[in-house]
């Protein structure tokens, strides 16, 4: 994709999605965590972008 932003966001809902599937399966800690890092990464990121524009 051309737009990192677009990426972040469509990114930040899947691991929203993952983290839901997560303790739908009865709390699968793996799925949870590493999904959850991987939404503070993108939500980082999107904070600075939007701060700085």
């Amino acid at each position: 994709m051309k737009n990192i932003i677009t990426l972040r966001i469509i990114n930040s809902i899947g691991a929203v999605l993952f983290i839901i599937y997560g303790v739908m399966l009865a709390i699968s800690w793996p799925i949870i965590i590493t999904n959850a890092f991987i939404l503070c990464v993108n939500s980082y990121y999107l904070t600075k972008h939007f701060q700085k524009s």
